[in-house]
């Protein structure tokens, strides 16, 4: 047998030669540690799931968002685990972890722990509160730009009807302008002596202002035309305010939220009890071997 490997039945034997001290060892080890678990505050444990809020900039795009769950990771756990949990004492309400889990794609698990269920559950609700507050004003932000984006587009359609109103009118004036002079033409009687010419005077004249006045209703009807340019702007405006009335509903605008509320437990986190109970024993029969071995060389 080389010198490094164990000679696990000489062991044995000095165990079972020594066995009262082994069992003296691992008493006063149990009570010791038993003494600790009763002097040491017991902590407890709760979890929460948090979805993440997300929005659309338009109803058939795709889900954002409200802050990229890596970011929130980051800042939670840097604020809560970090700096919040170096100034407090190891007993107080505290953040344990900030993850995301597994096979998740918007979800962060929350772990805190302290003296009780009630406290830990209380401690996940300040830290959800603040998170749900700070994405509720990103929604919020959002939702005002949307709507002043909607009173714009207003305001561009009510200069679009404006001005197609204005156009329409002038060219019902024209045209009953024109059919006025017609109509006077048509109806004028002829009359004798001196009033012949005057008469052919005002037909003429009359006949000169039906033209300026056509000329100007076909001019108006070109206008028009050029107007019915503008239908696919208005066209445009109205495709983006029916989209930007879907992007307000709260399917596309969905806050951060708790998904199945706070998980708690019936028992303490820590101290763990099984653990330090085998800790205590395991050392306690390595102590005794290595007095047993000490003491039987000096003997």
């Amino acid at each position: 047998m080389s010198s490094t490997e164990v000679d696990y039945i000489s062991i044995f034997k000095i165990l079972r030669a020594n066995k009262l001290k082994a069992m003296t060892f691992v008493f006063f080890a149990v009570v010791i540690t038993s003494i600790y678990i009763t002097l040491v505050p017991k902590m407890y444990e709760a979890k929460a799931i948090i979805e993440i809020g997300t929005y659309r900039i338009s109803s058939t795009g795709n889900a954002i968002d409200l802050e990229p769950k890596e970011n929130v990771v980051k800042r939670l756990f840097t604020r809560y685990v970090l700096l919040e949990a170096s100034k407090i004492g190891d007993y107080e309400p505290q953040i344990d972890s900030v993850e995301i889990p597994k096979k998740t794609t918007s979800l962060i698990e929350l772990v805190s722990r302290a003296k009780s269920n009630e406290l830990a559950v209380e401690k996940l609700k300040q830290v959800f509160n603040e998170l749900k507050l700070s994405h509720d004003n990103v929604i919020e932000n959002l939702r005002q730009k949307f709507l002043q984006r909607i009173k714009e587009i207003d305001i561009q359609l009510a200069r679009l009807k404006d001005r197609d109103d204005r156009f329409i009118k002038k060219i019902k004036d024209d045209k009953n302008f024109i059919d006025n002079l017609n109509n006077s033409i048509v109806n004028a009687k002829p009359i004798s002596g001196g009033e012949t010419n005057e008469l052919v005077k005002q037909s003429n004249n009359m006949i000169i202002y039906a033209s300026i006045a056509e000329t100007s209703r076909k001019v108006s009807e070109l206008e028009h035309e050029g107007m019915k340019l503008e239908f696919g702007a208005r066209e445009a405006y109205l495709k983006e305010r029916n989209d930007l009335q879907l992007v307000l509903t709260d399917f596309n605008l969905r806050p951060t939220k708790l998904v199945g509320g706070f998980l708690t437990y019936d028992y303490p986190s820590s101290p763990k009890v099984i653990i330090l109970y085998v800790i205590s024993i395991v050392l306690a029969v390595l102590v005794s071997i290595i007095y047993s071995v000490l003491f039987t060389k000096q003997k």
